[in-house]
Order: structure tokens, then C-alpha cells, then sequence
């Protein structure tokens, strides 16, 4: 199938009147001469414009290859639009919507996509700037934002599969969500998206740890590869005090690395990171524990992969399976889940479990009686949870104040109102759930 140029789709949005079968009220965004702004991705170009009733979008054409009218963007649209994720834009197909001319004179109409443009900024260049005003603290927020995307994506079947920072937007209330869906998919659980996420994540906490400088990552921050293997090779080798034992020798360790290969060192204790809270992560036959200043065994090599201490408790992992250890080797909470993680300020833990979140508390007892499809972070004391299709607000002490009952919401900014909507209308309330 021979598709239209990219000028041939501008001079339809140059005079937009008759020439879209159902939208209407579209502007295009320009530039300073008039024409308007395009974007060229190779096979397709996408257009800012502004559309009626709608708001502000891209639209993307086709330039080349499979029309967008394929069943993977109608599967992917599908999705979106069934279960409103609020890290995932609007995203829609509209077949033989519009009406192009061509150089010939021939004419013809055109399947397109429109998805939802947000006032967001990509994450690459949210980091340059909070990286030059050496903002720690912004960069932990926006660490905390990609934690609960990460959160998100394991709770569903949506898969992005070209995560990178410039396909990540951070918004005004430092949310964050996917961009560009050319490679997704729904109903596909296999790929990198959260190994990806988990990456990014360990990435920009070496540069808030000051272990990585802006010189340093400017020039790859959107190459995955680049990445991955410059955080594996820049893990710290540290001289362990108080360590003796001619069976202990030190190997970074990647926090983020999922390895369960098993083999023997002839039962060697490999020191795999620095002491954190009195314990080092270790390794022995080709499985992860924790040892002493002394290099006794705390807590047994029986794990496939575990994080460091964080006030009193890290997470382990066997096979497929997450937990909690405390200091002592205690399991806290069981190794059964599919996925865990903690709020921003360490006080919950959220734990997957038959793609259902539920909260616990640190000593590993539920927090609430009730389970989510998904649950957000804490925006001025209230966090968004997913529920049966529907949107709600639960509290720090996870107390539902706002009944899930809302098509989409937004978390609640610093004038302490939330942007929500239900069967069509768009309404502000406050955080007890009073109309404004």
C-alpha cells in the first residue's frame, strides 16, 4: 500500500475543514512560519494539534509499512480505553478518517491515531535539569514516580516494549506515565518493561547518590544498552574491614540483576557489596545471603537475588517468588509474591499477588482488608487505587475516604484537589471527596 507524503498530510491540516470524516475544531500546533509542526518518525509522522472537546494530541499518519488500522493497535486502544490506567495516555484508531490529496491529484482517506498529549516533560530531560541544580531531593520524587510506574506495569497485561527515558513523561504533579505506543501490545507479559523500569531507576539513584555525573550520561541517556552495561561496570569494589577469612573475596554486585545460575567455588564466600547497616550482601555457590563484619553467615545463601538493608529489611527473591527478610533471617513476609515494593516513605510494603496488590505493614501484616488491581503512591496524603474498573482514594492509614467509583482521577496537587470523571463529566473534589 503506496501512503501520502508528509507534506501531502500537511497541506490536509493546513485547511482541516471537510477533510476528517468525525473529528472537528482541529488546530495544529505551528511554527514560527506558519506551518505546522511534524514529527518524522521514518514509517509514520506525528502532528501536535488541539482538537475540539478533546484537547491537546498527537495525531500520527502513516507513511510506510502496515496501515495503523491493525490489530495490534486495536487491541492496544482496547485496552486503554477498558481500563483507564493513569499511567497510560487516551489512545484511539480512527480507520479512513483522513482526507489526503497527492501530488497526482488522487485522493483518499487514511486510517490515523490520536493519542492524549499531557503538559509533561520527557524523564531525560527532567534529569539534565534536576542533575544541574544538583536537586536531590527532585530526583528521589521522580525516583519514587518510577517506582509506582513500575508498580503499574506488573499489575497488568499492557506491555510498552521501548521503555527508555524519552519515552517516559513526568507531569506537573510528578507522575509518571508511557509515551508513544508503537510497539505496544496488550495481553503480553514477556517482555523487558519492568526489568527496563528497574534499570532506569537504579540509574538515576547513582546520579542522586553522586556516583554518576551529567557529564557523564548526557550523551547515551536514551541507549538501554549503554546504560545497563555502565551501571554493571561502575558497581563499587570495596575492601571489607574486619573481614579475614581467606574464603571471602570481593565482586561487584548489580542490584537490579536477576541471576539464578547455580554453581560451585569450591563453597567460597564472594563479598557482592558494600555493608549496609552492619550486613553485606554475599554470595556462595551461586546463591545470595548476608554476612557480618566477621564474615559469619546472618542470613542463609538460599536466595537467587536480594537488595540491601533499608532500615532493618531487604528483599529477597526465590525463583519467580518475592519476600522480606529482617536483620536475624526472618522471613517477614513469605516468599510467595509475583512482585513487592515499598511506598515512598518505607512505611508500606505492596505485594503482588494473582495480579492483585494488597498493602502491608513493615512487621508483614496486612495494612487493609482490601486488594486493588492497582495502587499509586501518596500525593498530599491520599493515593490513588483501581478497583472493578473504577478509580478511588485511600489514605496513609489505608482507610478508603473516597469510594472507587470515579472513570478516571488525578492525584491530588498541592491546592489539595484532585481533577476526576464519571460517566462523562469532569469534576474537581477535595480530599474527602466533596465536589469543589
Amino acid at each position: 500500500m503506496i501512503f501520502p507524503s508528509v507534506n501531502n498530510y500537511i497541506e490536509s491540516l493546513l485547511s482541516p475543514v471537510g477533510r476528517f470524516r468525525t473529528l472537528s475544531g482541529i488546530i495544529p500546533e505551528r511554527r514560527s512560519f506558519e506551518y505546522p509542526v511534524a514529527i518524522n518518525y521514518n514509517d509514520v509522522v506525528d502532528f501536535p494539534v488541539t482538537i475540539e472537546g478533546t484537547g491537546m494530541c498527537t495525531l500520527r499518519c502513516k507513511l510506510k509499512g502496515e496501515p495503523l488500522n491493525n490489530i495490534r493497535n486495536i487491541t492496544t486502544a482496547k485496552y486503554i480505553g477498558d481500563h483507564k490506567f493513569p499511567f497510560l495516555l487516551d489512545y484511539k484508531v480512527l480507520p479512513e478518517e483522513i482526507l489526503v490529496f497527492t501530488a497526482n491529484g488522487q485522493s483518499d482517506y487514511y486510517d490515523i491515531v490520536i493519542m492524549e498529549r499531557t503538559d509533561a516533560e520527557t524523564l531525560d530531560r527532567v534529569i539534565l535539569k534536576l542533575s544541574v541544580k544538583n536537586d536531590i531531593e527532585g530526583l528521589y520524587s521522580i525516583i519514587s514516580s518510577l517506582e509506582e510506574l513500575h508498580r503499574g506495569l506488573a499489575s497488568c497485561d499492557f506491555r510498552h516494549n521501548n521503555i527508555k527515558p524519552s519515552k517516559i513523561l513526568i507531569t506537573g504533579s510528578k507522575q509518571a506515565v508511557l509515551d508513544d505506543y508503537s510497539y505496544a501490545c496488550a495481553e503480553n507479559r514477556n517482555s523487558s518493561d519492568l526489568y527496563d523500569i528497574q534499570t532506569i531507576t537504579d540509574f538515576l539513584r547513582m546520579i542522586a547518590d553522586n556516583r554518576l555525573s551529567v557529564e557523564q550520561f548526557s550523551d547515551f541517556i536514551n541507549d538501554m544498552s549503554h546504560i545497563k552495561k555502565y551501571i554493571s561496570s561502575q558497581q563499587k569494589k570495596t575492601v571489607y574491614g574486619g573481614i579475614s577469612s581467606h574464603n571471602i573475596v570481593s565482586e561487584p554486585f548489580s542490584g537490579y540483576q536477576r541471576n539464578s545460575q547455580k554453581h560451585n567455588e569450591n563453597n567460597k564466600i564472594l563479598c557482592c557489596g558494600e555493608f549496609k547497616e552492619g550486613l553485606a550482601i554475599a554470595k556462595r555457590n551461586g546463591l545470595y545471603g548476608f554476612i557480618s563484619g566477621s564474615g559469619q553467615e546472618i542470613v542463609p545463601f538460599i536466595y537467587d537475588w536480594v537488595s540491601d538493608f533499608e532500615e532493618g529489611l531487604a528483599v529477597v527473591k526465590i525463583a519467580e517468588s518475592y519476600g522480606i527478610v529482617d536483620k536475624s533471617g526472618r522471613e517477614v513476609v513469605p516468599v510467595i509474591y509475583e512482585d513487592i515494593c515499598w511506598s515512598a516513605d518505607n512505611r508500606l510494603i505492596y505485594v503482588l499477588s494473582n495480579q492483585k496488590w494488597r498493602l502491608l505493614d513493615r512487621s508483614g501484616k496486612n495494612a487493609t482488608r482490601y486488594v486493588f488491581d492497582y495502587v499509586g503512591d501518596f500525593h498530599n496524603d491520599r493515593t490513588i487505587v483501581y478497583k472493578t474498573k473504577k478509580y478511588g482514594f485511600i489514605d496513609r492509614d489505608c482507610k478508603i475516604v473516597i469510594p472507587a467509583i470515579y472513570d478516571n482521577v488525578s492525584p491530588f496537587g498541592s491546592n489539595g484537589l484532585s481533577k476526576v470523571e464519571k460517566n462523562g463529566r469532569i469534576l474537581h473534589i477535595d480530599k474527602n471527596g466533596n465536589t469543589v
